[in-house]
């Protein structure tokens, strides 16, 4: 995870016929897909120890980039024993590796600006949609005899900005190639949205235009704090995030995004101290509480946390693993985010 609306007119009844049909059969996808709801997810949980860890805190899905875990290998194996489930995220390195070479192409940055996401081209052979989706069908072949995936994750935003929208076309025929292969099978199409100062507005809206009806069954919302080169315990911060969440969702909705039909995935922050050559702010329980009952308030289904795994944490990082505070402050958003799914199930 790294990482102008259009408005359309419509100029006839024919126009209007067709945009219903197509409304309804999206809609109609959407219905037929694994339910995700109320799932308790995490990045990277890449070992049988860090599958112990999690399922002890309660969580039940991994999300896992790269290749999956199957049944047959050790790790597949505690999951299975563990009841637990893997969202397949290998498609979204997959897009990464093509949004980079994108950058040393079609999309370079500005004159003047330095490509600060991607200096080098990391993976050149990855350099048009057909060999992504070429890519993505051998993926979904396997994944469809994988008892362990019920999910995509099909991007960790599109970071680099210049190239705003220049993965949606892509989306839409990925989630075609997901119905054709694994056709209940959920493509989630993550957005990422900082965790800043209150009433401070961060939000770029060029973050969503990846976004369409046709790309993407559910939403992934993922929020951090960003790096800073000294710690800090993160109180400056608002954990709610109430000004960055209404302006995430405001962007979307222009894109005709419906929570009601595509229902958001909360992916929140637990990890803090050392990360790279700086350190991320907090962590309390307080804060990740606060977090996960702000996300859920505001109508996502599931709740989930990054991370388990990560090449930036420091050797005296907080994280699931090593930080009771962390590991408390997962138990309790989950049970905050139980109690808003039954109270709003009730007042329903």
């Amino acid at each position: 995870m790294t990482r102008a609306v259009a408005s359309m007119f419509l100029l006839s009844m024919l126009l209007v016929s067709g945009l219903v049909s197509d409304v309804h059969s999206s809609a109609q996808s959407v219905s037929n897909t694994v339910s995700l709801n109320h799932i308790t997810a995490g990045f990277s949980i890449d070992s049988v120890a860090r599958v112990d860890n999690a399922a002890s805190l309660g969580v039940n899905t991994a999300i896992i980039y790269g290749k999956p875990f199957t049944p047959s290998d050790p790790v597949g194996a505690e999951m299975q024993a563990k009841g637990m489930h893997e969202i397949d995220a290998g498609i979204s390195s997959e897009l990464f590796y093509y949004e980079c070479h994108r950058t040393h192409t079609v999309a370079p940055p500005p004159a003047g600006m330095t490509n600060s996401y991607c200096a080098t081209d990391v993976k050149p052979s990855v350099n048009s949609e057909s060999v992504v989706l070429a890519d993505v069908a051998a993926k979904l072949k396997a994944d469809a005899a994988n008892p362990l995936v019920d999910g995509y994750w099909v991007l960790d935003d599109w970071a680099y900005l210049c190239d705003a929208g220049g993965a949606k076309t892509i989306l839409q025929d990925i989630r075609k190639e997901i119905r054709q292969y694994t056709p209940s099978y959920p493509a989630i199409c993550g957005f990422g949205v900082a965790i800043v100062q209150p009433n401070v507005n961060a939000w770029d809206p060029r973050i969503a235009q990846n976004f369409s009806n046709a790309g993407c069954d559910m939403v992934g919302i993922y929020s951090y704090v960003s790096t800073y080169p000294t710690p800090s315990d993160g109180s400056q911060f608002d954990f709610t995030m109430q000004t960055m969440l209404a302006a995430a969702f405001k962007s979307l909705r222009q894109l005709g995004w419906d929570r009601s039909k595509r229902s958001p995935l909360g992916i929140g922050q637990a990890f803090a101290g050392p990360y790279g050559t700086g350190y991320k702010p907090g962590i309390t329980i307080s804060q990740m509480t606060t977090q996960a009952r702000s996300f859920c308030k505001a109508g996502a289904v599931s709740i989930g946390w990054y991370g388990w795994d990560d090449p930036g944490f420091g050797s005296q990082a907080l994280l699931p693993t090593t930080s009771t505070t962390v590991q408390q402050g997962i138990i309790r958003s989950i049970a905050a985010c139980r109690s808003v799914w039954s109270s709003s199930k009730k007042s329903g």
